[in-house]
């Protein structure tokens, strides 16, 4: 399985088997965290039940109705999974000021429980149907209630997952433990289903001729977010190392004195041959300095750089690689072979994408 933390699935751990015990009101003062009432009780905090009170909002951004989640202690709640429980755009929910919501719902902040409260949706994380025993805030300063028991003494109006995934929780397919590693999002699908076919009375005829709305999806590839990928995988601190199958150019050819007109037929040559080879080459013949060349192709991160200097008048240039720090000396005709068989092997990104699973298989 592989998942955004916001669309990962969830299995509910199976609730403890144990007697239900009457629900009994204590004493809590000062304790308005979930840590603070547990330690304060000697209780796991699994043991105990959290609650999110939240404001949802209409078309024009009136409040429209309060919403309370209650999600196990040692849990944290998956925004995303909440609104899609509920049905309504991220921009039409806000965390409540329960200095207003509280005489309303009858909650009071830092104490909110499940038992008592009124004129709000109720929403439960599926983890907690089965539980008993439970620690939950009393609606009351200063107070929680222990042995609190799902079913008996309270339910929701929507029951669902909107639990977090963490690392360590059980794969739901496999069962062994989640690991978190940070990814890139470079595409996404969207499911539109309906929604916009029927808006826009986009229909299709069946075989009988009956109209049908279409089901519509989107997909795509971002190419900017690729190439910032690609980027932030292959690089130092001179600049950008591409990878010959999404360079910009496969070879720059430098030279080192672009009004020596030696060096620069050699330059030229070399661009002539690549080229008609299928090699793509970019001739860096501005009048600069050697110094800011070198930094400039490093900067960019043209995959192989052939640097035509001092021994042109023999036909030899130098052959570098952007990975690697050295260089060698060959022949043109030598620095051209060795250019297009590297492009010839890495540039249809075929053994890119191999080396990067590879390199990743290795890391897991």
């Amino acid at each position: 399985m592989a998942a955004t933390v916001e669309r990962a699935e969830f299995t509910d751990e199976a609730p403890v088997e144990e007697e239900m015990q009457p629900v009994e009101k204590v004493f809590t003062p000062g304790t308005k965290t979930i840590e603070d009432v547990c330690n304060y009780l000697h209780l796991p905090v699994e043991k105990s039940i959290k609650a999110l009170m939240f404001t949802t909002y209409d078309t024009d951004l009136q409040p429209k109705d309060y919403v309370t989640c209650f999600i196990r202690g040692d849990r944290q709640l998956n925004m995303i999974k909440l609104v899609n429980a509920l049905n309504i755009p991220e921009h039409y929910i806000e965390f409540s000021d329960e200095t207003v919501a509280g005489p309303l719902t009858g909650s009071v902040a830092g104490f909110t429980g499940p038992m008592g409260l009124k004129n709000c949706i109720v929403v439960v994380v599926s983890e907690l149907v089965g539980t008993v025993n439970m620690c939950a805030g009393a609606n009351e300063e200063d107070h929680h209630l222990t042995g609190v028991c799902y079913g008996r003494d309270y339910t929701g109006d929507i029951i669902t997952d909107i639990k977090e995934l963490q690392a360590g929780d059980p794969c739901p397919h496999c069962g062994k433990p989640v690991k978190f590693r940070r990814g890139i999002e470079v595409g996404q699908i969207f499911k539109l289903g309906l929604k916009y076919s029927e808006g826009m009375n986009a229909t299709f005829k069946d075989e009988k001729g009956v109209d049908h709305p279409y089901w519509m999806g989107c997909y795509g590839v971002g190419i900017t977010r690729s190439m910032q990928a690609v980027v932030e995988q292959h690089h130092d601190d001179k600049g950008i190392i591409w990878p010959l199958s999404v360079a910009p150019y496969h070879v720059i050819v430098t030279v080192i004195k672009s009004k020596d007109e030696t060096q620069l037929a050699l330059a030229y040559d070399i661009e002539k041959k690549l080229e008609a080879m299928g090699v793509e080459v970019m001739v860096d013949d501005r009048d600069e300095r050697p110094g800011v060349k070198f930094n400039d192709a490093d900067l960019i991160g043209i995959p192989i750089r052939i640097t035509v200097g001092k021994l042109a008048g023999e036909g030899k240039v130098e052959y570098k690689l952007r990975r690697e720090d050295d260089h060698e000396i060959v022949t043109a005709e030598e620095a051209i072979a060795k250019a297009k068989a590297l492009v010839d092997l890495e540039g249809d990104g075929r053994y890119f994408f191999s080396r990067l699973s590879e390199e990743t298989m290795n890391a897991h």
